[in-house]
C-alpha cells in the first residue's frame, strides 16, 4: 500500500478519534479548550521537534518544498480566537464590545 494511503488511513482514525472527543464535550467549554489547547501544542511540537530539522538543506529540494507547500494549500497554521470574537457571541450590546476595542490586538 502506499504511503499516502497509509498516512490517509490513519488520518481518518485520528480525525474519528477527536470527532467522538468533541462530540462528547460539546457542550462543555473547558474540556473544548483542552482539545484546542492540546492540538496546538501538538502543533508546536510537531513544527520545532521534527519539522525544523527535516527541512531541506539543499536549495533546489528546498525550492521542490517550497512548491509543494504552496501547491498544497500553504503553510499549516492554527489561529487563535480574538476576545473580542468570544465576547461578541454572548454581549448584545455593542457599546460592552466596543469598550473592547485595541484589546484584541
Amino acid at each position: 500500500m502506499p504511503e499516502d494511503q497509509l498516512f490517509q488511513e490513519d488520518f481518518r482514525a485520528i480525525t474519528a478519534h477527536l470527532h467522538q472527543l468533541v462530540d462528547r464535550s460539546q457542550t462543555d467549554p473547558v474540556a473544548l479548550l483542552k482539545i484546542l489547547r492540546f492540538l496546538e501544542k501538538l502543533h508546536q511540537e510537531v513544527r520545532e521537534l521534527h519539522f525544523q530539522s527535516a527541512l531541506p538543506i539543499h536549495r533546489h529540494e528546498l525550492y521542490a518544498m517550497l512548491r509543494e507547500i504552496e501547491a498544497e494549500g500553504g503553510w499549516p497554521y492554527i489561529p487563535r480566537m480574538q476576545l473580542r470574537e468570544i465576547l461578541s457571541g454572548e454581549m448584545q450590546t455593542p457599546t460592552a464590545v466596543d469598550q473592547l476595542e485595541g484589546w484584541d490586538s
